[in-house]
């Protein structure tokens, strides 16, 4: 009983720590807006997935999963590029629920051609791309332990991802506010269907807690580290 009630209040703890930072911002904050939709989607039991990185690291920490066999992941061979197809597959295996996809922009370049076998199935899928403008994950190791060299880490000419996902045949929509990603996803429950949505976010948000390499637990770096 001891160990089940240390649990739950480090488990409140961390909540109430998340809850103070997830306020609306300009620009957007990826743990903020994979938050909102934890909350917007959270009566319709979704099938979460994700692609590799750092958005990865906010949507275990962020979403809120309500059911086993809910959140697809590539956690231990983190492989970029899982997030879109493995979205497929889980929404045709579960079409009556509404999938959600949380991926990258660098992620997403990877096999984003699997738009059209996404709009072929016509599958209820709600890709949120943060775009941070930047490989979140690699980023975060150079800002930390780097110097702040960003070696081939910035991505500052991504591609128009709302015109690549209409040229598939697929409705989308740009997001710099809350109130816009509130409007995506009225539309989208509306009527569910592929749907992508492309976050402009924060680009330098760090996502903690971390273990840094060749390190330890006793070596965590908590929240509120850069401060």
């Amino acid at each position: 009983q001891v160990w089940r009630d240390m649990l739950t209040d480090l488990t409140l703890r961390f909540e109430a720590l998340i809850d103070s930072q997830l306020v609306p911002t300009e620009p957007l904050r990826a743990s903020f807006i994979i938050d909102r939709a934890s909350r917007l989607f959270a009566d319709q039991n979704p099938l979460v997935v994700t692609d590799v990185g750092q958005h990865q690291m906010f949507a275990a920490q962020y979403f809120r999963i309500e059911s086993p066999n809910s959140f697809l992941t590539s956690g231990g061979l983190g492989t970029m590029g899982f997030g879109l197809p493995a979205a497929i597959g889980g929404s045709y295996g579960c079409p009556d629920r509404p999938t959600i996809l949380v991926v990258g922009d660098g992620g997403m370049q990877m096999t984003m051609q699997e738009l059209g076998l996404l709009e072929a199935l016509n599958l209820p899928v709600f890709i949120m791309i943060i775009d941070n403008s930047t490989l979140g994950m690699v980023r975060q190791w150079q800002t930390l332990f780097f110097d702040e060299h960003y070696s081939q880490s910035m991505l500052n000419n991504n591609p128009d991802f709302i015109k690549i996902a209409e040229a598939y045949g697929i409705d989308g929509k740009e997001v710099f506010s809350a109130a816009a990603f509130d409007e995506a996803v009225a539309d989208f429950q509306s009527n569910p269907r592929p749907y992508v949505t492309r976050i402009h976010v924060e680009t330098f948000e760090n996502v903690f807690p971390m273990i840094p390499a060749g390190k330890g637990p006793g070596d965590l770096i908590m929240p509120g580290f850069e401060q």
